[in-house]
């Protein structure tokens, strides 16, 4: 039996980073770039107006006051999106609008309301500066500039740049594959007849739904049998995708068969580890690709989901942070616990003016579900400790990220392991 910092390092050290792809604007949010990107254009691509008004020349308005008006005659209209190289003469304005392109020959927009407007013409009652209102050719950013780096992470606004710069995908690291299999002849399908002794299938809900946050794609296959025959034969099927996540079948009981298939088809790394929940966690490889045999018991599988399979698939895509962030909680009760291994206690953790508070969700049990449902953190405590009073400090793995938001983070972040 290892240790749950070990076998994390493990982990960690099997875990392909997936080579670059292209991939479309709209299926990269989230994803790492692979590539400095350089614009091969400027923007605005043109002198453009800022405002809905009229562009006009400076020195035609240069001498109107209050008291001494200039009237321009309203030559022509430009809108936004009219490619016309057109020419403002001396003497006249345009109509123009926002994001339209700046006629040759004009140097500032007057705004629809600092104007009177009749008969075709305007009436303009103070001078402008030159280049009021005009956003300037390459002002956001300018042709050859590199506007995103390699190792970049695509976020909603930078994808939006990527798009202005007329990019329709891009080379990231892309998404990995997960194939999602649970074990176990008493698992079934949630909307069927539940009978005595059998559970419904909520651990591929977790492990769909933990994959697709940590931004990888869940495939979900059938059911395992207690069969090692079909155990080895679904594997197979499984290890044509990226990765592999399943539940049950791990422990050391008579119909436990993922750990005898994995040891005929690749590299068992671990089989134990010094936790709880979750002791029982097999980690394979086959050739490149990692195998994470996670427990049946619900809470004992999410624990395994958020330590190892999260910041693995997090690797996989390339991310540089890979980790939950932690931060120090005190704790709202004592607390008797178990000494020889490490624990991940499901918790509730709370920002008060004093800092994060900390208080469990509810038995810790592994076969359990509500502590987990009900937590926003697991509460890291030593192999070794006893009894914890209350106003202890314990580090506390959030992970719901709207409570660092919430607490203005308080602090340095922790680490563990």
């Amino acid at each position: 039996m290892i240790s749950a910092a070990a076998a994390r390092e493990i982990v960690m050290a099997h875990v392909p980073v997936l080579p670059a792809s292209p991939v479309p604007l709209l299926d990269a949010l989230g994803l790492i770039l692979t590539e400095d990107v350089v614009s091969g254009l400027a923007f605005p691509t043109c002198d453009s107006s800022a405002m809905d008004g009229f562009a006009v020349r400076v020195p035609d308005v240069a001498a109107a006051t209050d008291a001494a008006p200039v009237s321009l005659t309203i030559a022509f209209t430009v809108a936004a999106g009219d490619t016309a190289d057109r020419i403002l003469p001396k003497g006249v304005t345009c109509r123009i609008m926002t994001g339209a392109r700046i006629p040759s020959g004009a140097d500032a927009v007057i705004m629809l309301e600092d104007v009177t407007e009749a008969s075709g013409r305007i009436t303009v009652r103070e001078a402008i500066p030159a280049g009021e209102f005009i956003r300037p050719c390459g002002e956001d950013l300018l042709a050859g500039a590199t506007i995103l780096q390699r190792g970049t992470r695509l976020t909603p606004p930078r994808l939006a740049l990527l798009a202005a710069i007329g990019r329709t995908e891009v080379m990231v690291h892309r998404r990995p594959q997960v194939a999602i299999l649970s074990t176990g002849d008493e698992v079934i399908e949630p909307g069927q007849p539940l009978q005595p002794g059998q559970i419904y299938n909520s651990n591929a809900y977790a492990m769909a739904a933990w994959i697709q946050e940590a931004g990888a794609v869940p495939v979900r296959m059938p059911i395992v049998p207690d069969s090692l025959d079909a155990t080895r034969r679904l594997l197979r099927k499984a290890l044509t995708y990226d990765a592999v996540v399943t539940s049950g079948g791990v422990s050391m009981g008579e119909f436990d068969f993922i750990g005898k298939a994995l040891a005929s088809m690749g590299t068992v790394h671990f089989t134990r580890v010094a936790q709880q929940p979750g002791k029982p966690f097999t980690f394979a490889t086959v050739g490149r690709k990692p195998i994470f045999g996670l427990p049946g018991n619900p809470s004992a599988t999410m624990v395994g989901l958020e330590l190892y399979v999260r910041p693995a698939l997090r690797g996989m895509m390339g991310h540089p942070n890979r980790y939950r962030p932690m931060v120090l909680a005190r704790l709202d009760e004592a607390l008797t616990l178990k000494s020889d291994r490490m624990q991940f206690l499901r918790a509730r953790v709370d920002h008060q003016p004093g800092g994060y508070t900390a208080r469990l969700t509810g038995p810790q049990g592994s076969g359990l579900i509500t502590a987990m449902a009900w937590a926003n953190a697991l509460l890291v405590i030593p192999t070794g400790t006893g009894r914890l009073l209350a106003g202890t400090g314990v580090t506390a793995m959030i992970l719901e990220p709207e409570l660092l938001l919430e607490g203005g983070l308080g602090g340095d972040l922790l680490t563990w392991g």
